[in-house]
């Protein structure tokens, strides 16, 4: 009975297992060139062998510019016609940002470049049972996923993707930050006017809870909360005082608003100045990161 045709889409490895094999298939191993990447911010290592792990090229640094990558491929191309290479394997491990360039100016001068998940070179050095860390066994542990195949077939973002995906991230990060910050300037206000965010009345023998403000993070109350977190230095000023600098600032809040306000201040716990003078600077601070 002879052998079936083989079938790309049943390879134990899914899609990424027949990509490889059908690069593979039917060549001489002697033929096919890897190129094992080290990335770092300013050391970059590369390891050339063939697909036995014979060294054609011992351990050499190149720099992430024009001269540097000029090396590089000089390197590649002697070794390509070394051994006449018919396939050409680079693998370069995502050191944190670091390696993206590198794998960006390769593209651009034509070679595909296998992206290694430093996890994975975490584990080829660990099945070595060699727990040291340098560059050099981090370089054979590139070779070695390259070689089995274990690199990610994710690629590089580029364009309109890149863009959108890196402004989505920051986005993120500030949505995070201004939460964080929000959290932080309703924390003080607890210990500088505990009744600013709200207080408590008694109807029908009942505790309600009022609110100054409907919006706590609206113009009006961010504006008091700058200028007038404490409440002294809102008693100072006076209602009528207060009710000019709210129309000349054209602010939109009513005066029986401002009548609650002082009805508040009135009403409330109030704590010195000064035992609160480190909650007032650090709300003023707070108040400029939001």
């Amino acid at each position: 009975m002879g052998l079936k045709k083989y079938n790309n889409i049943n390879n134990i490895q899914g899609k990424k297992g027949s990509q490889f094999s059908s690069q593979l298939r039917g060549i001489d191993l002697e033929k096919v060139l890897i190129v094992a990447i080290d990335a770092a911010k300013f050391f970059q290592k590369a390891l050339l062998c063939n697909y036995f792990g014979d060294v054609l090229e011992k351990p050499f640094f190149f720099g992430v510019n024009q001269d540097g990558l000029k090396l590089l491929c000089s390197k590649i191309e002697e070794a390509r016609s070394e051994i006449q290479a018919e396939r050409i394997f680079i693998g370069v491990e995502s050191t944190a940002h670091y390696y993206e360039d590198i794998v960006y100016e390769l593209g651009k001068r034509g070679y595909g470049v296998t992206i290694i998940n430093p996890a994975t070179t975490y584990e080829e050095r660990a099945s070595a049972l060699n727990w040291s860390k340098t560059d050099d066994l981090d370089l054979y542990a590139i070779a070695h996923a390259l070689i089995q195949n274990k690199g990610m077939e994710n690629k590089l973002p580029e364009g309109s993707y890149r863009k959108l995906m890196k402004l989505t991230r920051a986005r993120r990060r500030e949505v995070q930050k201004r939460a964080l910050v929000r959290i932080q300037i309703r924390t003080l206000m607890d210990h500088i006017w505990r009744d600013f965010q709200g207080f408590v009345e008694i109807e029908n023998n009942k505790p309600k809870k009022k609110l100054i403000f409907s919006d706590f993070w609206g113009q009006s109350s961010l504006f008091f909360i700058e200028h007038f977190p404490h409440p002294s230095s809102l008693l100072e000023q006076g209602e009528k005082k207060v009710w000019e600098i709210v129309k000349e600032k054209k602010l939109r809040i009513k005066e029986t608003h401002i009548q609650k306000l002082f009805y508040v201040a009135r009403n409330s716990i109030i704590k010195q100045v000064e035992d609160v003078s480190a909650e007032l600077l650090l709300l003023r601070l707070a108040i400029q990161d939001l």
